[in-house]
């Protein structure tokens, strides 16, 4: 197993890293787009995982030709609905936070997510106190690419953002992480053949090959 320097924090995206919700994200917009008689999704489907809920809906949106405020308003009560009741950490999720906690690695959890969204992604990880501060879309003024809700979590550290290391899955987080002069690695079943993800300094398949720190 790799191994890294010892880190002052981890900080840690939520979805599609630590708990599973692309699949409920597809439902959801699925579920958006035939309530605008648009009954299956597009060959060519794009990928908005990562972005946050308004920006995801507005790229869904301009790609179906729908009307944006109208897509938000079908989209977020059944977001709302699968992230309360569907959420599933990813395989080995608890038991690294776990880990980490015992050997006393400060985490904190950045999110493009909501505040609700977020606590419901914590209360399904289920470690309690694992996170030392959490940062959603409603703490800051830009969402990822933009460093500042990185930037913000090693403020609420009080650790400079040099000595964090940040776990994303997304290209988007991946950038926002980098940006922030974090040391980043990348988590995706198909890390390698994602160039998105390949300005990360560490790709990983699975949680469970998340290096030890030395």
């Amino acid at each position: 197993m790799l191994s890294l320097p010892h880190p002052a924090a981890v900080a840690f995206d939520l979805d599609g890293t630590l708990i599973d919700t692309e699949s409920i994200l597809i439902e959801a917009q699925r579920r958006t787009l035939m309530a605008f008689g648009i009954l299956e999704l597009a060959p060519d489907h794009l990928r908005t995982f990562g972005m946050g809920m308004e920006p995801g809906v507005a790229r869904l949106s301009e790609f179906y030709g729908l009307d944006n405020e109208e897509a938000l308003e079908v989209f977020r009560p059944q977001w709302k609905h699968l992230s309360a009741t569907e959420l599933t950490p990813m395989p080995g999720a608890t038991a690294l936070l776990t880990r980490l906690k015992i050997e006393g690695v400060r985490m904190a959890l950045v999110t493009s997510a909501d505040l609700i969204h977020a606590q419901n992604g914590v209360a399904a990880l289920d470690v309690p106190e694992a996170f030392e501060c959490v940062i959603d879309a409603e703490m800051v003024s830009r969402l990822k690419p933009s460093p500042e809700p990185y930037l913000k979590a090693a403020e609420s550290l009080g650790i400079d953002s040099q000595d964090i290391v940040a776990v994303e899955d997304s290209g988007s987080g991946v950038e926002a992480a980098l940006a922030a002069g974090m040391t980043c690695i990348a988590v995706h079943s198909e890390v390698i053949g994602r160039s998105e993800l390949s300005p990360a300094h560490v790709k990983i398949q699975l949680l469970e090959e998340f290096p030890t720190f030395g």
